[in-house]
C-alpha cells in the first residue's frame, strides 16, 4: 500500500525492482511536482523487475494526462516488465522514438526453468490509457510469441523452453500511432483477456513481412477483442 514518489524533472533511465505489495494494497510508482521526462542513449527508458502487486501511473500531477515522459530511447525500448513480474497496471506514461518497441510486457524462459510454463505465470496484466508514438517495431508487445517453444542453449545444449502464460490481461484506452510493425501485440494469453477501446493509427511502417497488422491476438491467446479503432495501417 506505499507510495513512491519520482520528483519532476529529467531523468536519463528509471529501473524498479524487487518490489512486492499484496493483492489488495499495490505499490504505487508516481510522479510528483510536474511530469518526469526520460530522454536517454542507453538500451530502456524504465526498467521493471522481479516486481509484484504494484501500479506504475503517471496521475501525480493534474496539470499533466502523462505524469511520466520517455522521449526517446535511442538503443532500446521504452519500457520493459518482466523477471518474473506479475499483477501490475500501467497507465498515464506517454513513450515516443524509442529504436524497438514502446512496452514490453513479458518474462522470457530460461535455463534456470523459473520462469518456465507451470513455473511461473503473469497474472492480473493491466496497461490502459497510455500514449505509444514512434517507435521501431511493436506498440505494446505483450506475451511471447513463442508459445509453442523456444530453442536456448543451456549447458552448450539447445534445449526447447516453454514460455510462461498469462492469465488476466486488460488492454484499453490506449493510443498507439506510427509503429514500425504491429500496433498491439498479445500472445500466449490464453485465460481472461480483453483487448479493447484501443486506438491505432498508422501502423507497420517498416512494412516487415509478418509485422504488419493493427492488432495481433497472437498463438495460445483466447482474446476478447471490440471496440478498437485502426486507421491508415500498412498492413491488415
Amino acid at each position: 500500500g506505499d507510495t513512491i514518489s519520482f520528483n519532476a524533472g529529467r531523468r536519463k533511465s528509471i529501473r524498479i525492482q524487487n518490489f512486492s505489495g499484496e493483492t489488495d494494497k499495490p505499490v504505487i510508482f508516481t510522479n510528483h511536482n510536474g511530469q518526469v521526462e526520460i530522454n536517454t542513449d542507453h538500451y530502456y527508458g524504465i526498467s521493471i523487475l522481479n516486481c509484484r502487486f504494484f501500479r506504475l501511473t503517471g496521475t501525480g500531477d493534474i496539470h499533466n494526462l502523462y505524469g511520466f515522459s520517455i522521449s526517446r530511447v535511442a538503443n532500446g525500448a521504452g519500457m520493459g516488465i518482466g523477471g518474473m513480474s506479475s499483477d501490475y497496471e500501467i497507465d498515464h506514461i506517454s513513450i515516443k522514438n524509442c529504436q524497438s518497441a514502446g512496452i514490453y510486457a513479458k518474462t522470457d524462459p530460461d535455463c534456470s526453468l523459473l520462469t518456465t510454463r507451470g513455473n511461473f505465470t503473469q497474472y492480473n496484466t493491466r496497461i490502459h490509457d497510455n500514449y505509444i508514438g514512434h517507435v521501431g517495431t511493436e506498440g505494446l508487445y505483450v506475451g511471447s510469441t513463442m508459445y509453442f517453444g523456444q530453442k536456448v542453449k543451456c549447458n552448450e545444449t539447445d534445449t526447447l523452453l516453454m514460455p510462461s502464460l498469462l492469465d488476466g490481461v486488460r488492454i484499453y484506452k490506449n493510443i498507439i500511432e506510427y509503429s514500425g510493425w504491429d500496433g498491439i501485440q498479445v500472445s500466449s494469453a490464453n485465460n481472461d483477456c480483453q483487448v479493447f477501446d484501443n486506438m491505432v493509427l498508422f501502423d507497420s511502417q517498416q512494412e516487415q513481412y509478418g509485422q504488419m497488422s493493427g492488432i495481433v491476438i497472437g498463438g495460445g491467446s483466447k482474446c476478447d477483442c471490440y471496440n478498437n479503432f485502426i486507421s491508415h495501417g500498412k498492413g491488415n
